[in-house]
């Protein structure tokens, strides 16, 4: 029965050897395809190990090895490995380090693998220096084990040191931080967006209903001897314009205050804000200052925190 001992991550074993043996790992990844794609590897040749206790219901294929070794071969070892529990990140999956070496020295036997290995020797024809690895090409199975484990040999020494593993990693985890927080300020910015629109169009829509509250109250009280009476005057239209102007805009700024954003805007503030927001044939009859029309608001919509004092005039000389 294998030992904890017996067993190393799957990301550190894989990393390790993309880098010291490549055509090891892609013969490795090939030999896989060998096996039927939809059975389970035994427990006795990978687990899983998160903070000193398995993962529930973990188990995985020989197919999802399958793809996690094709993508180291092609781009890098994945932090991330698909199984049966989800995704799993791959420092907690360890593979059994004897039958890992028992593949290495099973795939020495094939020959390309074997003449892959005799060309990882330094300097040119032309060169004296005595080559790191020993020619393959016309040695015998044994003597390619032998330089199989060497190349062991420099795996275990990539696992003693992972100085190197650990900073990609760091550096992976905050790249991924980054683009989680990019992505959560434009998620931000698009709800801001959607809230200031929905408070415009409530807004209108309630201005929209008061108005055919009002013509409906107004046409009820007035009795039908004061519709058909003489026609107004100039001034009385004016003065009923001006009436329902101020009507209006005290209706929009108590809409306005009562929004959360809006709720300690003052009144000076607020007057500018209904002036612009207001619908132009009331907006004609508005006051032609801010202050003017600040008092109407004061007078008829404001709440108590709007009417704050403000800053002392610098010309009045009693302050």
């Amino acid at each position: 029965m294998p030992t904890p001992d017996d067993f190393i991550p799957l990301e550190f074993s894989i990393g390790a050897l993309r880098r010291t043996a490549p055509m090891v790992l892609t013969a490795i990844a090939t030999a896989m395809k060998a096996y039927r794609p939809s059975d389970y590897i035994s427990a006795d040749l990978i687990v899983s190990r998160a903070y000193g206790k398995p993962i529930p219901s973990f188990a995985i294929t020989f197919a999802q090895l399958s793809a996690y070794l094709d993508l180291a071969v092609i781009k890098h070892a994945s932090v991330l490995i698909q199984t049966d529990a989800g995704v799993v990140r791959s420092e907690h999956v360890c593979i059994n380090r004897g039958w890992l070496l028992a593949q290495d020295e099973q795939i020495a036997l094939i020959p390309s693998i074997a003449q892959t290995i005799s060309l990882r020797s330094s300097g040119t024809l032309k060169a004296s220096i005595t080559p790191l690895y020993p020619q393959l090409e016309d040695q015998t199975p044994e003597a390619a084990i032998a330089e199989l484990r060497r190349l062991r040999i420099q795996i275990d020494r990539s696992r003693v040191l992972p100085a190197i593993d650990a900073r990609d990693r760091e550096i992976e985890k905050l790249q991924a931080q980054v683009v989680s927080l990019v992505e959560a300020r434009s998620q931000a910015e698009e709800l801001s967006a959607a809230i200031a629109r929905t408070l415009r169009m409530l807004t209108l829509e309630n201005d929209q209903l008061r108005k055919a509250r009002a013509q409906t109250v107004l046409s009820k009280q007035l009795p039908p001897s004061v519709v058909s009476a003489r026609p107004l005057s100039n001034v009385e239209r004016r003065n009923a314009a001006i009436r329902q102007a101020r009507a209006e805009a005290a209706n929009l700024a108590r809409a306005l205050w009562g929004s959360p954003d809006l709720a300690d805007c003052r009144t000076g503030k607020m007057a500018q804000l209904v002036r612009n927001s207001l619908e132009r044939k009331y907006s004609e009859h508005l006051p032609a200052t801010n202050i003017a029309l600040g008092r109407w608001l004061s007078a008829d919509a404001a709440p108590a925190s709007a009417k704050r004092a403000g800053r002392p005039s610098k010309s009045d000389p009693n302050k």
